[in-house]
This record gives structure tokens, sequence and C-alpha cells, in this order.
């Protein structure tokens, strides 16, 4: 489950300018970082600073111990997504290299063995050093086809969320930052900059102007682009109409980990994102429309 306060936080804590404050967020907003383990979201967590995602994650240890399978995998469903979420999160705190060594938990690479998939790929390369020739072809084809699908204005799907799917996906797979597919999404995805965003209540503006935020002008589609791309986020509409933030968010996150930082627009962005957080002290709809519209919070 992704919420707009820890989509807020993320990329301020992966940024040079604010990562120093990182202990200080995580402190102010402790049961809202919680909650990403209460409700098992632990894909967040390697894109956290690693001794938070550490602290969250040891207490979470002997659980997830108990429920992996004999396979080495989670759960049924989305089994190789979830299981590589878990690994990653793992490795990522420092603490998977000691559980596989100690035989605490088993390695999945058996099971995986004729599966060609995304996630898989990802576990036997990035998890186990493992990957073969057959892993790499299959990369080949599938970044190929990506690169297939990507539209002209450089997006993909014409929305931020779905762009940032497929470069991820790119990058992933070891496509080179200055590939032309990777630099057009950039392309697009700073083109979506907005100096001044209206928040919209129901389906209308309502007073309230966040600035610098990255979001395609259709909000709705960007909210119907996290249903089929990002089911993990558990979406909610408004979290994508009001002001934008989820898209923008994982917008910057994309930007800032292809080095995008010092771009004027990254940096407004960032320092608007923190803006924010400080004077609402988050950035759900509750931080910042429901006093408004009580009038308890001028403009």
């Amino acid at each position: 489950m992704l919420r707009c306060t820890i989509a807020g936080l993320l990329p301020l804590m992966m940024s040079e300018k604010y990562a120093g404050y990182a202990g200080d967020m995580f402190a102010n907003h402790r049961k809202l970082f919680d909650d990403i383990l209460r409700h098992r979201s632990y894909y967040i967590l390697r894109d956290m600073p690693a001794a938070i995602a550490r602290e969250l994650l040891l207490p979470a240890v002997s659980g997830l111990i108990k429920k992996q399978k004999k396979t080495g995998m989670w759960v049924k469903k989305d089994s190789e997504r979830i299981s590589y979420d878990i690994l990653s999160a793992l490795k990522h705190a420092g603490l998977l290299g000691k559980l596989l060594s100690e035989g605490e938990l088993k390695d999945p690479l058996d099971a995986l063995k004729e599966r060609r998939s995304y996630h898989a790929a990802l576990i036997r390369r990035d998890i186990f050093n493992k990957s073969d020739e057959e892993d790499i072809s299959w990369s080949d084809s599938y970044s190929s086809k990506i690169r297939q699908d990507q539209k002209g204005d450089g997006s993909w799907g014409g929305t931020v969320v779905e762009t940032i799917f497929h470069l991820d996906r790119l990058r992933a797979l070891g496509t080179a930052s200055a590939a032309p597919s990777i630099v057009y999404g950039i392309d697009y995805l700073l083109r979506q900059y907005h100096e001044a965003l209206p928040g919209i209540h129901a389906v209308a503006e309502y007073g309230f102007i966040a600035k610098n935020m990255f979001t395609s002008a259709d909000r709705n589609r960007e909210f119907e682009a996290a249903e089929m791309r990002y089911p993990e986020w558990i979406p909610r509409n408004a979290c994508y109409r009001h002001l934008a933030v989820i898209q923008n968010s994982v917008c910057l996150m994309t930007l800032l980990r292809l080095g995008f930082e010092p771009d004027a627009r990254v940096e407004t962005a960032l320092d608007n994102l923190y803006s924010l957080i400080f004077r609402f002290g988050g950035l759900c709809m509750h931080n910042i429309k429901k006093p408004i519209l009580e009038g308890k919070i001028c403009l």
C-alpha cells in the first residue's frame, strides 16, 4: 500500500539535499512507516535508506522465515514479485546474506529454474548473481518489446505512472541511461512539470495551489495506469487526483536514480514536497484539503 505522505517522503530521503533529515522524517512519521510492514508492502523498503529499512525489517524477520515455503518462495498468488520484493528488501537492509548462510532462509533458485519472467530474472541476477544465457536472451526480447510500445512523445500510455513503470523495467534489465528510449522517456517526464497545480475536491478546484509537481494533465488516467501496472500500491483515485502526489513522487524517484537532481525542476519539486510536509504535517487529503475546507488553515 502506497499512500501520499510515505510516497512524498521517499524522494526526499533519496535526495542529496534532504537525505540528512531522513532520521527526523522517519521519527516524525513512524506510525506511517510501521504501516508499511503491517500491510506487507515490502517493495517500499528497497527505496528507503538502508538503516531505516533494517530497523523496520528486523522485527519482521522471524515471521518472514516462518512464512517462506519449502520452494524458497512466498505466497501462491503473484509469488515471483512478492518473493523478489522480500528478498530485495532484506538484501538492501543488509540482512539477507547472514540469513542465507545460516540456513534460516532457503533460496528459490530450483523453483525458478524453468521460469522466464521479469521478477524471476531479477531474483537470479540481482539477488543471487546467477543469471544465465536464457535470462539474457529473455531480457533482451522483453526490453525490445517495451521499446516498441513507446509512443512518439516519449511516453508509454501517455501517463507519468506508466512511463515510470517501463523506464524502471528497462533500467533494471540493463538498458543504458543514454539509450534513446530512456532519453525520450525522461524528456517526456520533464515536460509534465507544472509550476502551479490546483488541488481537486470531488471534481472541482477548491482554491489550494500546489507548486512544482510532475503529472500528466489527466489525473484520472494516472490512477488507471496505477491500477493496471502497480496493483501492489492499492491505488485510490483520490490520491492521484487531489494533488497528484503519488505520480509526482515516483516520478522524482526515477529522475533521482538517473542523476537529475541538479535539474531545476527536480530541485523545486523536492523543495515543494518538503514545504508541504512541513506546513501541513503530511500529504494526505486529511492533512491538506480537510483543514482548508474547514477554514482551519488559510490559503
